[in-house]
């Protein structure tokens, strides 16, 4: 998305084809060492009666995985054409929708297995897929041939610190769960859960935007447009650090019921950790999409080191805070680890700015 994004309106047919034979390498290579690597667990651990429906049942997750993966990569190109809302329909509409029709099917026909899911969760994501390639189809220019020079090096080597920041960031994400399974009890780390999923509804506004605004951040860096940059940037932190509000209030006063009614009374310890990670979240929320911006002009590099940063911080503080009160201090370690990842990022993007304003 970046690379098209960014190269300007005349050059990403030329590029479009290169992005899409590029990602389809990287999924091979990809697919077939999360097959290896499967294989030779599955083949190691399990016996020999159950190792055939074992290897079925791993084929069948890799290839939901797989064409998930062409889906995003598709989402992407239209994304960074200008068709944000054709973008985001086949993963976040079509795919879940289908899935969700097809379980309930399954559910009202009595048949319920991991296997029956799995293998619905393939056919939404390839019928999914098909809704991707024909929106693309109707919507980009894709040359057959070009002769403009494509740089795989730099395209290969931004791909670790892409990736590693963004299973850091999950990582970082789930530490509280790791810490309280090991230190804790299994209800805390349930009603951890449940404070956690709630608390995460306050960046989804900011979820949105960064995809949204994500292929605009690289055109605008890409066009040298730095004030536009710092604007965008600035309106999408307001818009979501709006939302954000209207969401902790909307908990503040309803959010005990809530759990309540959707969960049960057994539940309700969940409330206070939840506000917890829920203002930790929205005081956050005025660095705005900073990561995704500093991903989209290269600085993938000092995304991943800030993740890993916040990462280990809230490790430490996790290990202590943890020990001591438990499903509270998880939710403690928790924003603190995020209030270092935005400023540990906030930090970097101000670098970032400082150096085209002098440059």
């Amino acid at each position: 998305m970046r690379e098209l994004a960014g190269a300007g309106k005349n050059a990403r047919p030329h590029l479009l084809r290169q992005a899409f034979l590029f990602a389809s390498r990287i999924q091979v290579v990809v697919g077939l060492s999360m097959l290896l690597v499967t294989a030779i667990v599955v083949w190691g651990v399990y016996d020999p009666a159950r190792t055939l429906i074992t290897t079925a049942m791993v084929i069948l997750a890799v290839s939901v995985q797989l064409v998930m993966s062409k889906i995003n990569v598709a989402a992407a190109a239209l994304r960074a054409h200008g068709f944000a809302v054709k973008g985001q329909l086949p993963e976040l509409i079509v795919r879940p929708g289908l899935f969700a029709i097809c379980l309930m099917l399954l559910l009202y026909l009595g048949v319920s297995s991991v296997e029956y899911a799995l293998t619905v969760g393939l056919i939404s994501a390839i019928l999914a897929w098909v809704v991707a390639a024909q929106l693309c189809r109707h919507n980009l220019i894709l040359h057959s041939k070009t002769d403009r020079e494509i740089d795989w090096k730099s395209w290969s080597r931004a791909l670790f610190p892409l990736s590693s920041a963004f299973g850091v960031q999950f990582l970082n994400g789930q530490l509280g769960v790791l810490l309280l399974g090991a230190l804790a009890t299994e209800a805390e780390v349930g009603l951890y859960r449940v404070s956690h999923t709630f608390a995460l509804q306050v960046s989804f506004g900011l979820t949105i935007a960064n995809m949204v605004l994500a292929p605009q951040f690289a055109s605008q860096f890409g066009a040298g447009e730095l004030s536009s940059l710092r604007e965008t940037h600035l309106q999408s932190a307001r818009i979501a650090t709006g939302f954000g509000l209207a969401v902790v209030l909307a908990y503040l006063f309803l959010g005990e019921q809530m759990i309540d009614v959707l969960l049960g009374a057994e539940y309700a310890e969940s409330f206070v950790p939840m506000m917890i990670l829920a203002l930790g979240h929205v005081v956050t929320l005025w660095a705005g999409t900073t990561n995704v911006l500093l991903n989209m002009v290269g600085k993938e590099s000092r995304v991943m080191r800030a993740g890993i940063l916040s990462a280990v911080v809230n490790f430490i503080f996790g290990l202590v805070l943890v020990s001591e009160f438990g499903l509270l201090g998880a939710a403690l370690s928790s924003v603190i680890g995020l209030a270092c990842w935005r400023i540990l990022l906030a930090t970097e993007l101000r670098r970032f700015y400082r150096g085209m304003a002098s440059g």
